[in-house]
């Protein structure tokens, strides 16, 4: 909509941003990557860094990046083919 004013589109993306977008068969195999990904770093930080402020925020940092992930998938439309090629893609690496 290129007439669009500001505000309107700032009232679109507001309500885009709190809506609830539930995982279909597609999406809910990125969620679960993202998830396993981001948790296995999360173990392996907890192992490697010593108990303390810093790897607490390591630890909140990671929740945010699985947090952000998880929006981005949720809020954004793609194609099957395009999933299962990130998903395996992912196992791979």
């Amino acid at each position: 909509m290129p007439d669009q004013t500001p505000a309107a589109r700032q009232m679109q993306d507001i309500a885009h941003h709190f809506a609830f977008h539930k995982a279909d068969d597609t999406t809910g195999l990125l969620h679960n990557e993202v998830r396993s990904t981001l948790g296995r770093t999360a173990t392996k930080m907890a192992i490697m860094l010593p108990v303390g402020r810093e790897a607490a925020v390591v630890q909140t940092k990671l929740e945010e990046a699985m947090f952000w992930a998880n929006a981005a998938i949720a809020r954004t439309t793609r194609e099957a083919e395009v999933v299962e090629k990130i998903v395996d893609q992912a196992q791979k690496g």
